[in-house]
């Protein structure tokens, strides 16, 4: 019988979304929580950063 145990690579996350913005923008955005709630989840969704 063949030993199967082995480590598998982690998979990871990877998310991509295409925005019609200025690269300086959007990196300022994803850098500043006050910014970024606005735009992260559906229109609606409360976030709270403390």
């Amino acid at each position: 019988m063949k030993n199967l145990n082995y480590l598998a690579p982690d998979p990871g996350i990877i998310t991509k979304k295409e925005i019609n913005a200025p690269q300086k923008m959007v990196f300022k955005a994803w850098n500043n929580p006050d910014i970024l709630i606005n735009w992260w989840g559906p229109q609606g969704q409360f976030y709270y950063h403390p």
